[in-house]
């Protein structure tokens, strides 16, 4: 189990956690004790991590669940652990550099208010140099939601060293970072 950010509005930190193996879960333990959780659809073989962090202006509690070649997200509203669906109706996944959607995600700060964003770094020098995109994405008032906003240049000609670059081939929010910052998978 891992601290996390109060998700339930009560004044206490809860937790966050990761069951291992082939049915592996992530879940939600409040202070008062309730436990909520969903399964980790991936097909992916490495061990999952994650984040958890509140977004917008009304403070949307996520969790983002990187399992290495995808990182799920899942609103933490209403006491429950559920899947963001896309604009599709599917579940909202932000790819790790598997396919042709981006490299990492984040949340960034605009106008004060922590805002997730899908992050792609590009090269086109092998891997010298990368410029850089962020696509806000925005959730609907229950989180349940999620729609792709403006995309927009962050970074070009950046190091492959510089944190800009870093930031865009991971998963983070805000300052907490996905294997350091909230639970990780044990070994099964």
């Amino acid at each position: 189990m891992h601290e996390i950010v109060d998700i339930d509005d009560d004044g206490h930190e809860d937790q966050a956690w990761i069951t291992p193996g082939a049915d592996r879960r992530f879940g939600i333990t409040t202070s008062s004790g309730a436990t909520f959780s969903a399964p980790i659809d991936s097909a992916s073989p490495e061990r999952a991590s994650a984040v958890v962090e509140r977004v917008q202006a009304d403070r949307i509690p996520i969790a983002l669940v990187d399992t290495g070649r995808e990182a799920l997200l899942f609103s933490l509203a209403g006491c429950a652990v559920t899947p963001v669906q896309n604009a599709q109706g599917d579940p909202y996944t932000f790819d790790r550099g598997f396919g042709d959607q981006g490299t990492g995600v984040g949340c960034t700060k605009d106008d004060g208010v922590l805002r997730l964003a899908g992050l792609d770094a590009v090269s086109k020098d092998d891997g010298k140099t990368f410029d850089v995109t962020r696509t806000w994405v925005d959730l609907d008032a229950q989180g349940r939601h999620a729609t792709n906003g403006e995309k927009e240049t962050v970074a070009t000609g950046a190091g492959k060293d510089d944190a800009v670059v870093t930031t865009a081939q991971e998963v983070s929010c805000g300052t907490l970072v996905a294997g350091k910052d909230g639970p990780v998978e044990p070994q099964s």
